[in-house]
Parts: structure tokens; sequence; C-alpha cells
């Protein structure tokens, strides 16, 4: 007990002269009333270019198909951005309209794109090192498999995954980009037409099917409910076995502390921790503070923070009064503000990170 009121008392130092924002616990329910800005595909004409295909299908197999990302408008609002008919709707439309379908007999394949990944996000960290400062950049995150169809045995041609960045996260930004990527997959293909001979082994459609699944396995979206603890990785959260079952969390200006006990039964704090869970709900730990997941498909949505902002302002009423010169203003005529300014983001359950 002394040592969480000794924290706490250190916490309120840290605090003086500081303004704080923290979001309040029901931000998770936003998303169910938040609104869905639609893209439609705009009326144009293309010259058909030929491709070597009889036909294209477009599966949508990611995580969550009821949106590509959100969206701030005006005034802040956040939305959720999708296309008028869905992302695999869209991508059909757009190549039975963009190119023209030939067939050369049974050497003619059909193709078959799976889209595992299609997220726009303006919160894209492509440093991949955890030692170097997150660099943010907004774009859409793209992960898709390629199949040749031959009269229904189908042949694995092509994964890749990758980044196209973007100006903004604004509808027609997004569409024009989307129709780039589209592009982008098929000519790709085109460009290595040994890929789209048959291979030696065929798979079939329900193999297919069972491999677009596998991301969706884990106890976290197969259990009725979530085991009480504390998580010590994402992985623990992934298969809903929290390491420790008990828990006390004091709430702070800064942040939020949470205490566990020892193997002696002796309580310390649990610093570095992925998040925890009270048994109804489950919260991700972002900028020292846990935030509520809230289920979405076969994932989860929340509204965090990646970082505390931190500003020191000159009090200008003591300025004038005191009549100090900008050089020479001290600390004690500083104000230190902190700022936790919370989006909405999704959680990527392959690898733990958030867009």
């Amino acid at each position: 007990m002394l040592s969480k009121i000794f924290l706490a008392s250190f916490t309120c130092l840290i605090c003086f002269n500081a303004s704080f924002c923290q979001p309040g616990p029901d931000e998770a329910n936003k998303f169910e009333k938040m609104a869905v800005e639609k893209i439609g595909a705009k009326k144009e004409s293309f010259a058909q270019e030929n491709l070597p295909f009889k036909n294209i299908e477009v599966i949508d197999a990611r995580a969550d198909t009821s949106f590509i990302g959100f969206y701030e408008g005006s005034l802040k609002r956040n939305f959720k951005l999708n296309f008028e008919n869905g992302l695999s709707g869209y991508a059909t439309n757009f190549y039975q309209k963009k190119y023209a379908f030939q067939s050369l007999g049974n050497e003619t394949p059909a193709l078959l794109l799976c889209i595992r990944k299609f997220w726009a996000s303006p919160s894209i960290d492509t440093t991949k090192d955890e030692e170097t400062e997150p660099s943010w950049t907004k774009g859409i995150i793209v992960k898709i498999e390629a199949y040749t169809n031959f009269d229904n045995e189908y042949y694995a041609i092509s994964r890749a995954e990758f980044y196209d960045f973007l100006p903004s996260i604004y509808p027609t930004t997004v569409e024009e980009h989307t129709k780039n990527i589209l592009k982008k997959i098929v000519n790709e293909l085109i460009l290595h037409p040994e890929k789209l001979a048959k291979g030696k082994k065929p798979i079939s459609r329900q193999q297919i099917e069972k491999f677009n699944k596998e991301p969706f396995v884990f106890r976290v979206l197969k259990d009725d409910a979530l085991a009480k603890g504390v998580y010590n990785t994402f992985e623990e959260f992934k298969n809903n076995n929290p390491f420790y079952k008990n828990y006390d969390l004091q709430n702070g200006s800064l942040g939020d502390m949470i205490f566990v006990k020892d193997n002696e039964g002796k309580e310390f704090p649990a610093r570095n921790v992925w998040g925890y869970s009270d048994g109804k709900n489950a919260y991700m730990k972002m900028a020292d503070n846990y935030y509520q997941l809230q289920r979405s498909g076969n994932t989860f949505n929340l509204f965090g923070a990646k970082q505390i902002t931190r500003r020191r302002r000159i009090k200008v009423e003591n300025v004038l009064l005191l009549g100090l010169a900008a050089g020479g203003v001290g600390s004690q005529n500083k104000r230190t503000t902190y700022n936790i300014n919370t989006k909405p983001y999704q959680l990527d359950l392959t690898n733990g990170e958030v867009y």
C-alpha cells in the first residue's frame, strides 16, 4: 500500500502545473454509432486492355470486411470508410470495366485474388526498428495472394505485401490509389507469364478457404468469455491466457498503473505489459494508458493514442507583470501541458500492430 501511495504522490508531483486529457471509459461504444463514409465508383470510361484470363474473381479475406479504414472529416468527426459495394464488389467492378478478358481454350486460366489486408491508415510505422523513433506515414496496407484457376484446379502464383503511400486519408484520394493498387497487382502478374502456366501440384478451393480462415482461430476470438487478468504479451491476449490472474488498477494523471503479485505474494507495479482483461472487456496499453478493445469481425477496434504530446507555454500574464524578457523566463513562469489525442484504430491480430 505504501508503494502505491508513493507512486501516486510521485505522479502528482510530475503533473503539477499540467493539464491532461484522458479518454473516458465508454469511448469504445462510439464505434457502434460511427457513420460510414461510402466511396462510390465514379462513372468513367476506360480504353479496355486485354488480359490473358477468362475472368478475375476477388475474395475479401480480411479480418474485418465491414470497412477499409477510419476517416476524419470536418470538425474532427470520425467516420468509417468503405466502398459502396464493399472492397470485393468495387474491385470486381473495376476489373470488369478496365479489362477485356479472353479465352484461348483450356489453357487460359481464370484468376483468383484473395485480399488478406487492405487498410487505409494515417499512422503506419515504416521504421520497423524498436530502437528508432516511429515515423508515422499515411498509406494503404495491402496483402494479397493470387491463384490461377484451371477448371477448378488452383495454383498459387503470387503473394505480395506492401504499402501504398497517400498524401491524405480522403475518400477520393483513397479511391484513386485503390485503382492504382488493383492495376499494379494485375500488371505484375502479366510481366511474368511463366507463372500463369499450370503448376505441378494443384490445390482445391476448400484448401484456399481453409487457409484464408487460419488467422482467425485464436482463442480470444473463439472462447465464450475473456479470462480475467493481465497480459504480459500479445500472444497471451490472442490465446486468452493472461499471465497474472489477479491485479489492482490505479488510474493516474499521466498514466494508469497495474499492480500484480509475484510467486511470494509480494505486490509490485507491472510496467511492461500488453494489457489486461476485467473478465468482460479487454484493454490494450498505449502511451501508458489502457484502452478498451471492441470486437469487429475477427479483430478489434479501439480509441487509443500512440503518444503523449508535451508542450511548454510561457505564462503571458507573469511576463507582463514582472517585465521579464523572453530569454529570462524561468520555469516558474512556464506551464507544461500534456495531451492525449485519441483516435480510432484497428488491431492487426497477425502482428499486434494498430493502424
